[in-house]
């Protein structure tokens, strides 16, 4: 990766100067292997001339100058090489020096920047940690508030859920009662009706009654009375005529029993058969008398007990004349007391209609106020979310520019360090160089 970002040119002229600088590192390298060669071939003659002198005279004088010749030749052009890679180094370090001054000033300025930019960043993220310390702030409140509405409406909720509850009770109750009431009322006003309809019927039996009174009272009054004063008139009539009737029969028999006891001229027998006849058409006329006065008796018992009948008829009447006037009284108090429940049921109807109407319309409040409570939870897990979300975003911004960072970092880090392997491989070529 930090390859990658040095091929990129991270820094800028990053790229060109440590190209400068690996030319120049190639440039030396070639210059140093070359001083090695020739310093091999010289070592390598010098052997050859060292074995020629030490060995056998196989090699002539013309051989050995040629060798001389060479190496001396090979010892010029080295010296020569020698003063030119002294001066092509002494150029290449000072150019490398400037390099490295120029390398240095400029990852110098880079560090600035970079502190200068690492401290901007360090603002900027304690700003973002303030910021995401005061979204926390917030969202804690948020959550607080959130909490306490939640708990608040739950409240609300579970307290309007009970008072619903109760409310539906109280309405089924209610709705009960005046169900119960609706047929109480209903059977009142049968009730009612049927006492009206008896108070009429009895009302129309006490007028008949009274009218059957009034025309018993008339006629005991009127036609009983002379009935029964005619008849005691006719039967005195006929108990005086019979008293009579008895007086003069008596009379005649006292007549005839004077006759009897006087003396007569006529014959005896002949008086007596004329007696005889009499007494006998007397005695026939006795029974019929007496069955004629038992059958008037008998009538006249016939009319005291009707007479007796229509009395105690007329003291029935009365007493039920009695007991329909009470019983009037009782049905009208009953009616009284149905039409006083009546209307206290009526009232109590209207009362709990108008008492459900209000429990209707509390409960249409109740329901506003869950329904505005409800939209405020809504509107605060919105903002909830919202600033779950901001906060989110910050944390991604803040996670990438600390990935930035710490990429910007190592990028530094290891520029320095390869700066300071070229500074201390530079250094060391120098000095190899200087000591050869």
């Amino acid at each position: 990766m930090n390859r990658h970002v040095l091929g990129k040119g991270t820094f800028p002229g990053d790229a060109v100067d440590l190209a400068d600088v690996i030319s120049s590192q190639t440039q030396i390298n070639g210059l140093l292997r070359e001083i090695e060669t020739l310093e091999a071939e010289v070592i390598h003659w010098k052997k050859l001339c060292q074995c020629s002198t030490q060995g056998p005279n196989t090699i002539d004088a013309e051989t050995l100058w040629k060798l001389k010749s060479h190496i001396r030749d090979l010892e010029q052009r080295r010296m020569r090489e020698m003063d030119e890679h002294q001066l092509e180094v002494a150029v290449l370090q000072n150019i490398h020096r400037q390099k490295l001054a120029d390398l240095t000033d400029q990852h110098r300025k880079q560090l600035l920047d970079y502190e200068q930019v690492d401290r901007l960043s360090k603002e900027e993220i304690g700003k973002l940690t303030q910021i995401i310390q005061q979204k926390d702030l917030e969202i804690q409140g948020l959550s607080s508030e959130i909490s306490a509405a939640s708990r608040c409406q739950n409240g609300h909720v579970e307290q309007l859920q009970r008072q619903l509850q109760e409310c539906a009770l109280k309405s089924k109750q209610v709705l009960v009662v005046l169900k119960e009431k609706t047929r109480e009322n209903s059977k009142l006003k049968r009730d009612y009706h049927r006492m009206i309809d008896r108070l009429a019927a009895r009302e129309a039996d006490l007028q008949r009654m009274q009218e059957e009174n009034q025309k018993l009272s008339t006629r005991l009054e009127s036609s009983g009375q002379e009935v029964f004063r005619e008849t005691i008139r006719n039967l005195s009539h006929i108990i005086r005529e019979k008293d009579l009737e008895v007086d003069a029969l008596s009379q005649k028999c006292q007549t005839l029993l004077t006759i009897l006891q006087t003396p007569s001229t006529e014959p005896r027998k002949e008086k007596q058969a004329i007696l005889q006849n009499v007494l006998q058409a007397q005695e026939l006329r006795i029974p019929a008398k007496s069955e004629e006065l038992l059958s008037l008796q008998e009538k006249l018992r016939g009319q005291l007990s009707e007479n007796e009948l229509l009395r105690q008829a007329l003291t029935s009447l009365k007493e039920r004349m009695a007991d329909f006037e009470m019983d009037v009284c009782r049905l009208k108090e009953e009616n009284a007391k149905i039409v006083e429940t009546s209307r206290e049921k009526d009232e109590e109807g209207r009362r709990c209609d108008r008492r459900l109407a209000d429990l209707k319309l509390e409960l249409a409040e109740w329901m506003e106020k869950a329904d505005a409570l409800e939209g405020k939870l809504k509107s605060l897990q919105g903002r909830l979310h919202q600033t779950n979300a901001d906060l989110e975003v910050k944390e991604d911004q803040l996670q990438e520019f600390k990935k930035q960072n710490e990429v910007q970092q190592e990028i530094l880090e290891d520029t320095q360090k390869k700066l300071m392997t070229l500074v201390s491989k530079a250094e060391g070529m120098v000095d190899k160089t200087l000591l050869r």
